[in-house]
């Protein structure tokens, strides 16, 4: 039997070279006999074995067929063709997927999904592109393909099923996996860029619905997770490189999401897909037969991605672990111990391993920590439930990672620099799991100990005082009576009573009143005696000023999730974490909002604070009803016309505008959602302002403050120069069609600023654009006077100021009216000289005085000896030139 494949093969390819030679029976003959010697045609009897040989003689031969049928076969005979025949030629590229013959069928779909998406390509050149008749054949192929066949069937057309995964030394397969996964993986970026290129040259095709890149990868995902577990469960140890090198792919063209995507959202995501059935497999129910996933399988996948990579991996897997953990109907209790939680971190530890100190998942949770990007909010549970999921992971490892964990924490907490600029809910949130680290170790631990005498962390107490902002400060006095509990013993906190209230007096009035220098005006006394536990008992009552995040911060000292109890259930849904497995054709399914704690006051605005005002007393009770004079009801209520420039109130609405609103109310609903246009501090906003040409506010906003702005980022870093072409040239196109006030001077002040300020870049390239046909005289004027004016001012020459003159929307060919009166007319001469002027007599004076005035010139000019030579000298080259 070996050979029989690529005799056939070779066969139809030769056939196929010469269309000109086949009839639609002749076809359909070749192509029939093809299959049945293929073993894919179902009169046909499939042999006990297939040799190697054999399966890689399609891998050789296909894919000139699969070429030859598309851009000759299918464009002359696929319309002649009956149904079974044309069932027939798309067995070469998407065979039936049943039991018999499967491993060929496999590999029929493992080189169409290498060679097809070629076809997509844009044509290089001298390259042919895909005729237009074919076009919706490829797409209709492709989306049979996908349906059909996935990513577990290219592993095992690849990896056969007898080898189990163990030819990691074979370089020629993982050659192959790669290329498999890059066209799999690419296919649906292709489809969507081919479909463009396709519609823009006139054709009619569409993106078929297997083929989004949504519904795509949600498939490949689910049959990506089907695939690992099926491997997990064989006896011996599958490599898993390729299922690897799948999660790497995803990963790098963005599948990570930071969080899951809402509504109808065309974008693809990985955990959203992959967690229902993962999670179902790593816990299954108590009555079924599956066997949950290896201790060590998943690890093994996740760890080896690059590190960066396993950041966001990390990351983001936490993120949407703790996303759909705790539901609006029981939130999440600070003060008490969650089996949520501690179901979360079993799965975490599950996919990423156990916690170990210098390890890639360990460097990957530190990383997610310390990022910065992570902020937290009293009424977000999901991100509450996340930082205990953090923590209760770190539980897990020894005491040296605990404590090295709470070191780093305390290093990037005590920065002075990220006390001063970082944002308050980022503190709140690195506080959060700063507290419930410390919690993890027993109270008076010397180590704890030793760390409470750090000069670091006592110079911080001082940093988070002197900040001006109270929440802040609290924060920090917080973290400093909590660590005094946790390293001080009860006995040492004697104290009288004077001594107590004066000290909390002290700090009251600090983070109230900040002094000059930056520090909080405390009362010069010494604290007597041994060292005293803190205890702020007043200063956290209240609201406003993170009063209610400080109370629900020490409600969580000593809580320790993972001495909950799981109790475990049959059906297994609490494993589940909220993700339910969803339908493959279902887009995206909404998910929930933030869950908000309804036992906490909206805290007032940040900021100083005064006592409120006691209300005045009235002297005279006024009475509630007030009759009106006669005049008074005769006068209609009218709105105020005009607001006055320093009145904040808006004019009221003329009854002709209101009118308007109740024929057509969207008036009313433009109205309120335009926005302000706001002054530009920067120069990409004053671009983005000059590139609003249909609105005039906008144009009026960029070039009012256009020429100091620029001024003013003369010698401030590299902005200007960065954006410095993009203004010019944004401003060297603006018109004028709403007739702004001074819209010439202030654009030509802009441009000489632009000139003066960034000579380099702005000199040539107006020079270059003055030899542009595109503009108009009047804009070619302004680039020459741009650079003129700016050579002045960088030579240090006075600019000259330009005439104000009056715009005349109609010249004509008279002077302005006062001019135009010191004319001489008839009217103005009197009656008895008028005569002389009509008869000619006033011309002929003229001439006479001309002439004088002539005559007497040439005689002054004989009596200068350097014009009378020069005339000598003409004169007799004059008589030379005539003898």
């Amino acid at each position: 039997m070996t050979g029989t494949f690529a005799s056939a093969l070779k066969t139809l390819r030769d056939t196929l070279r010469n269309p000109n030679s086949l009839s639609p029976d002749d076809l359909a003959f070749q192509l029939s006999s093809t299959l049945q010697s293929l073993h894919i045609h179902p009169p046909s009897i499939l042999p006990d074995h297939i040799s190697p040989e054999d399966l890689r003689s399609i891998t050789r031969y296909l894919p000139s067929i699969q070429d030859s049928l598309l851009n000759q076969i299918v464009p002359t005979f696929y319309d002649t063709l009956n149904s079974q025949d044309r069932q027939n030629l798309k067995s070469f590229f998407v065979p039936a997927k049943t039991p018999d013959g499967l491993q060929i069928r496999r590999n029929i779909a493992l080189c169409s999904y290498t060679t097809l998406p070629t076809y997509l390509n844009t044509p290089k050149p001298g390259q042919n592109a895909l005729v237009k008749p074919p076009r919706n054949f490829l797409l209709d192929l492709l989306e049979e393909l996908v349906s059909i066949y996935s990513i577990d069937d290219l592993y095992y057309s690849i990896y056969s099923q007898d080898s189990k995964g163990k030819s990691k030394e074979d370089a020629t397969k993982i050659i192959q996996w790669e290329e498999a996964v890059r066209s799999c993986v690419g296919l649906p970026a292709k489809v969507g860029n081919a479909v463009g290129r396709w519609k823009a040259e006139g054709g009619l095709v569409d993106v078929q619905k297997a083929l989004e890149a949504r519904l795509y990868f949600h498939r490949l995902i689910i049959k990506l997770e089907g695939l690992m577990f099926e491997l997990s469960q064989s006896s011996g140890s599958a490599d898993t490189t390729p299922i690897r090198l799948v999660f790497e792919k995803l990963c790098a063209i963005g599948l990570l999401s930071s969080s899951p995507s809402f509504g109808d959202s065309r974008i693809p995501s990985l955990f959203p897909s992959l967690l229902p059935s993962l999670l179902q497999h790593l816990h299954p129910p108590s009555t079924s037969f599956l066997r949950p996933y290896p201790a060590e399988y998943l690890p093994s996948i996740f760890l080896q991605l690059p590190s960066s990579t396993l950041a966001s991996f990390v990351d983001s897997l936490i993120t949407h672990l703790a996303f759909n953990l705790i539901p609006p109907s029981s939130p999440l209790e600070p003060d008490r111990p969650d089996t949520r939680i501690k179901r979360s971190v079993e799965v975490l530890t599950s996919v990423i391993g156990s916690p170990k100190l210098g390890e890639e998942a360990w460097d990957a949770v530190l990383r997610t920590v310390l990022s910065g990007k992570s902020r937290l909010k009293l009424s977000d549970q999901r991100d509450q439930a996340r930082n205990r999921l953090i923590v209760g992971w770190i539980a897990k490892s020894d005491g040296i990672g605990i404590k090295s964990f709470i070191s780093s924490i305390i290093e990037t907490w005590t920065d002075p620099k990220y006390v001063k600029f970082s944002l308050y809910s980022q503190q709140f949130n690195l506080t959060h799991i700063l507290i419930l680290a410390l919690s993890l170790l027993p109270p008076l631990s010397p180590w704890l100990v030793a760390l409470s005498h750090r000069s670091r962390l006592i110079m911080a107490f001082r940093s988070y005082l002197s900040h001006p902002d109270a929440s802040i400060r609290r924060l920090g006095m917080l973290v400093a009576e909590i660590i005094s509990q946790l390293t001080i013993p009860e006995d040492n906190t004697v104290k009288s009573a004077i001594q107590v209230d004066e000290e909390i007096e002290d700090l009251r009035k600090g983070l109230e009143d900040v002094g000059t220098d930056g520090m909080p005006k405390m009362n010069p006394k010494k604290a007597t005696g041994g060292m005293k536990r803190l205890k702020f008992t007043g200063i956290w009552d209240g609201n406003g000023e993170g009063r209610e995040e400080c109370r629900w911060l020490r409600r969580i000292v000593g809580i320790r999730d993972e001495v909950a109890v799981i109790d475990e259930t049959e059906t297994g849904e609490e494993w589940l974490l909220g993700w339910q497995e969803q339908d493959a054709d279902v887009r995206s399914t909404p998910a929930t909002l933030p869950v908000s704690l309804p036992a906490e006051p909206k805290p007032p605005k940040r900021g100083r604070t005064t006592a409120p005002k006691q209300p005045k007393a009235l002297s005279k009770s006024k009475p509630k009803i007030v009759m009106l004079d006669p005049d008074q009801l005769d006068d209609p209520m009218e709105g105020y016309a005009s607001s006055s420039p320093s009145s904040s109130r808006s004019p009221s609405p003329t009854p002709s505008y209101l009118e308007e609103v109740a024929a057509d109310p969207s008036l009313a609903i433009d109205a309120t959602q335009k926005k302000k246009v706001t002054r530009p501090v920067y120069i990409p906003q004053l671009v983005a302002l000059l590139k609003e040409r249909d609105k005039p506010e906008s144009i009026e906003m960029g070039l009012r403050f256009g020429e100091g702005l620029i001024r003013a980022k003369r010698e401030f870093g590299t902005e200007l120069a960065e954006n410095t072409v993009a203004v010019t040239l944004m401003t060297l196109g603006l018109n004028d069609p709403f007739n702004l006030e001074g819209f010439d001077e202030k654009r030509q002040g802009i441009m000489n600023a632009l000139v003066a300020c960034s000579p380099k870049q702005v000199a040539s390239f107006l020079v270059e654009q003055y030899f542009n046909t595109q503009y108009s005289l009047q804009q070619k004027s302004a680039i020459l006077t741009a650079l003129a004016m700016g050579a002045r001012e960088l030579a240090g020459l006075t600019v000259p100021t330009p005439p104000t003159t009056r715009k005349i929307d109609f010249p004509s060919k008279t002077l302005p009216p006062s001019l135009h009166k010191k004319y001489l007319t008839i009217a103005d001469i009197p009656p008895s000289r008028r005569e002389t002027v009509e008869n000619g007599q006033l011309e002929e004076t003229m001439d006479v005085m001309r002439n004088k005035l002539l005559s007497k010139g040439a005689k002054k000019g004989d009596e200068v000896p350097e014009i009378a030579r020069e005339e000598t000298e003409s004169w007799k080259q004059e008589e030379n030139v005539s003898s």
